[in-house]
């Protein structure tokens, strides 16, 4: 998104603001940046803001709603100024002319304001009738859109399909009582001073009592069905892998297709949950290096009441019979904060590797300069369950001398190479999850889902393929 917008002045200019030329590119340059007036034909200026957010565009979309009033009463002024001139007119043409010449002099004005106005507004309607064209086929109808595949034997009803086309990520209005607000107020309250308190609580009824409940976002039909989407226990509704979809599973379907993948022999079904173990052993790794750790730091990634990691599975629906990417989420395990706060410390290593892509901008600015020759062939190269086929000890091996030969490690963290290394190697060989109410072991490699397993993805990348660990099979 551009540093500028232009905030449409709809007025007959505004002093203080710098008009943007017809023949101007569209960010103002240093010879633009001086202030002056607007001329009566200037549309808009451009205004440069310091960031985006969706409170800017708010500030934005109600200046320009302000501009625009105050148009519409300055309009109403003049029209005003108008008529009492037209009134005086009238009255000074019936004092000093014939009836006869004064009723000519006002046919021959109403015959011209009549054709002015017809052309007035068959342009004004031409434009409106233009611009509606364009946005309808710049902005497709949500019913045009089917983002939902479904491949269960349960028929979606239109309510149904309607609330699955809004996307998982559709953020549903979620009206708060006033009750709810008033016992937060309370608890607040309860630690301030009596004077301090009761104003606090005076102007909490005092917001309360204007404030209005937000709209509902759906419709009542959109409602329910949602409510019997979820309550059905015949069907998974899940996110694509590839592609912005959503899709909708028999559960016996899904289950068969991650007990499926759970019979090899890389996992193992394990009768005793390691959770308490785990975390055990995090607090004393922890404790060990708490005087080199920030008391707020080592208070986050500390591990309490943990949960074991879960796994799940992601339609692929590009591919066929539609397999499942096998993911563990680490959230609320022993090791989630944790790996969380070693993935910042070794986030800075990537970008120092030569086969480093940041984003697919990235990509184009390296590639904007290579000359393809005709007899060049594009090969693209499919890495096959990655992540459980990674030699964790080696790839420990690989972080510790990276990190051995990096001169800036003391601006990522007060923490020794040794200490890091510590922490990471419970991170990294802490492989179990759960499935299904079932515990189970990953005997290989590392599990996909804790935040540090993507830098080290691209550390393996970089190295075994200078190394020739990874082979290619024809």
């Amino acid at each position: 998104m551009s540093d500028f917008f232009r905030l449409w002045l709809m007025s007959d200019g505004v002093d203080g603001l710098q008009p943007r030329p017809s023949n101007s590119p569209e960010d103002p340059g240093p010879s633009q940046q001086k202030q002056r007036t607007l001329s009566k034909k200037t549309d808009y200026v451009i205004v440069k803001v310091p960031y985006h957010s969706p409170r800017t565009e708010k500030i934005i979309h109600r200046t320009n709603l302000a501009l625009l009033r105050d148009r519409l009463n300055s309009h109403r002024s003049k029209k005003s100024v108008l008529i009492a001139e037209c009134k005086h007119l009238r009255e000074y043409f019936k004092t000093n002319t014939t009836e006869e010449d004064c009723n000519r002099i006002l046919t021959a004005v109403n015959s011209s304001y009549q054709k002015i106005h017809k052309k007035q507004s068959e342009s004004h309607s031409n434009k409106l009738n233009h611009l509606n064209r364009r946005n309808q086929e710049m902005i497709p109808s949500s019913s045009s859109v089917n983002h939902v595949v479904n491949l269960s034997s349960y028929n979606l009803s239109e309510a149904e399909s309607s609330i699955l086309n809004k996307e998982l990520n559709f953020a549903l209005s979620n009206p708060v009582t006033n009750l709810d607000l008033s016992c937060a107020a309370k608890a607040a309250a309860s630690k301030l001073s009596d004077p301090q308190a009761s104003e606090y609580r005076w102007r909490i009824r005092s917001m309360l009592e204007k404030s209005k409940p937000p709209k509902h976002n759906i419709s009542p039909a959109e409602h329910k069905a949602l409510h019997d989407l979820k309550t059905n226990p015949n069907i998974k509704i899940l996110p694509a892998d590839k592609g912005n979809c959503t899709i909708v599973l028999n559960t016996t379907d899904y289950q068969e297709k991650i007990s499926d993948f759970l019979q090899n022999e890389t996992y193992t079904e394990i009768h005793k949950d390691p959770t308490t173990k785990v975390e055990n052993k995090i607090k004393k790794l922890l404790n060990k290096h708490k005087s080199l750790l920030p008391p707020s730091i080592y208070k986050k990634i500390t591990p309490r009441h943990s949960k074991p990691p879960h796994l799940y599975g992601l339609p692929k629906v590009h591919k066929q019979d539609v397999p499942l990417r096998p993911i563990v989420s680490s959230i609320g395990s022993p090791c989630h904060a944790l790996a969380r706060f070693l993935c910042k410390t070794l986030t800075h290593l990537i970008g120092k590797m030569s086969s480093y892509v940041k984003n697919s901008r990235h990509f184009v600015d390296i590639i904007r300069n290579t000359s393809v020759d005709m007899h060049d062939t594009l090969v693209s190269f499919d890495v096959v369950s990655l992540f459980t086929n990674v030699p964790v000890d080696e790839a420990l091996s690989i972080v510790r001398r990276k990190l051995e030969a990096d001169n800036n490690i003391s601006s990522s963290t007060q923490l020794s190479i040794e200490s890091v290394m510590e922490l990471l190697d419970i991170c990294l060989k802490t492989t179990y999850f759960v499935f299904n109410n079932r515990l189970f072991q990953q005997n290989e490699g590392m599990a996909m889902g804790s935040p540090p397993f993507p830098s080290h993805q691209q550390h393996l990348h970089g190295i075994f393929r200078g190394t020739g660990l990874i082979y290619c099979q024809p």
